[in-house]
């Protein structure tokens, strides 16, 4: 085969491979791209010299395992190596492909990050109390107020039209480091005794997002962690409104009346 035909091979599967993580792990609009020509200097060689020169580090680099992989260098990495080993087979056909372009999507999708996480024995529990439903509800919506009110003047101040720009990057860590003081004021609250596991899934659901959030701001360094983090942040979104409905419905019926909801 030669380099040309290597080449356009190669970039016809990750073209696969881009579609199907497209297609199976987002809903977000495309956008337009921008199309640079690029002439190419025809040069006849042996397909080894090509993947040599691809695969092997040049002499006087320094040693390409010296240095941690990021998950992208490293997905990307074993994705030309699959495609190939597909290709020096003979076996790099639209069927082969697809199911390269499945497996990855597959691996993309169950990727996590890694959060800290509270036990039990951080939460202050106390007696199922009228008086301690009622503390615990009012002090819990003053928590969520106040940093519902300082997450929208964050945003208020920010501009996030560009993920490359300073200010998405200081947005996002900023929208961290408010989960993280939220959940360190959840955990100072007496919690009523049965409510202290809803409590205690609503305090790791904010230190999940404060990891997911702080990832994001990295988004340029390693794309596919922050992919991570946009899904995992999405999954606790929905965990926690489900949390506080739960919540809600508890001290209802344990009398505590709300004028509006946590």
């Amino acid at each position: 085969m030669s380099r040309s035909r290597l080449i356009a091979a190669l970039s016809i599967a990750i073209v696969l491979i881009g579609g199907a993580v497209w297609f199976r792990l987002t809903n977000t609009r495309a956008t337009k791209a921008q199309l640079v020509a690029v002439t190419a200097k025809e040069q006849a060689f042996a397909e080894n010299t090509f993947l040599e020169g691809i695969l092997e580090p040049s002499k006087g680099s320094p040693n390409p395992s010296a240095e941690p992989l990021s998950p992208t260098e490293a997905v990307s990495r074993q994705l030309f190596s699959d495609y190939v080993d597909l290709a020096s087979r003979g076996q790099n056909t639209a069927d082969n492909l697809k199911s390269l372009a499945d497996k990855y999507a597959e691996s993309i999708a169950g990727q996590t990050i890694s959060a800290k996480k509270m036990g039990m024995e951080s939460v202050i529990a106390v007696a199922d109390t009228e008086e301690n439903m009622a503390r615990y509800a009012q002090a819990l919506a003053n928590i969520r107020d106040k940093y519902k009110n300082l997450a929208e003047s964050e945003y208020g101040r920010s501009n996030l039209s560009d993920i490359n720009s300073p200010d998405f990057k200081k947005f996002m860590n900023a929208m961290g480091q408010l989960y993280k003081a939220s959940a360190d004021e959840l955990l100072s609250l007496a919690v009523p005794f049965s409510l202290a596991e809803n409590h205690l899934a609503l305090v790791n659901n904010h230190l999940s997002s404060a990891t997911a959030m702080e990832t994001l701001s990295r988004i340029n360094d390693d794309p596919l962690i922050a992919y991570t983090a946009m899904t995992t942040q999405s999954k606790n979104s929905k965990e926690e409104a489900n949390l506080i409905v739960e919540i809600q419905t508890a001290l209802i019926a344990n009398g505590v009346i709300f004028e509006s909801g946590l």
